[in-house]
């Protein structure tokens, strides 16, 4: 999501249906606008583990983007990292 969480800069998140032919949401990330990236905006990609990768708008050393990963840490957590931060020279807003 691009907007949105406490600091308004985006989310990533889970739905799962439910017995009752309902939905459950829940949060996996949201992002801080600073190093961690800020308006994710592309699709996300899926690996063969359940890691998600994806890429933010804005956000990293430069505030030009870059490309996070939720890795699966045990059964319902996700540890959060930036694989990269553009810089302009690289890439800038993917």
């Amino acid at each position: 999501m691009y907007d949105g969480s406490t600091a308004n800069n985006g989310t990533v998140y889970k739905l799962s249906p439910m017995a009752n032919r309902e939905w459950t949401e829940r949060i996996l990330h949201s992002f801080a606008g600073s190093r961690d990236g800020a308006n994710p905006e592309g699709g996300i990609t899926l690996d063969a583990k359940g890691n998600i990768c994806g890429t933010t708008f804005l956000g990293g050393n430069s505030n030009l983007g870059g490309v996070f990963e939720l890795t699966v840490h045990g059964k319902s957590h996700y540890r959060y990292s930036v694989l990269w931060a553009f810089n302009g020279g690289d890439g800038a807003n993917p």
